[in-house]
Order: C-alpha cells, then structure tokens, then sequence
C-alpha cells in the first residue's frame, strides 16, 4: 500500500514538473 501511495506522490511530482517544463517553454 504505501509502495503505491508512493508512485502516485511521484508521478504527481512529475507531472507538475512537466507543466512547469511546459510553461517555460522547455517541453519538448
């Protein structure tokens, strides 16, 4: 269980890095 709370905190990380990447015009 926390193994999976885990991924999603992770992927929540990542997915707003994304935005931020996304917004600075970085994303690719």
């Amino acid at each position: 269980m926390e193994k999976n709370i885990d991924g999603l905190l992770k992927s929540e990380e990542e997915k707003e890095q994304g935005n931020i990447f996304f917004k600075n015009g970085d994303y690719e």
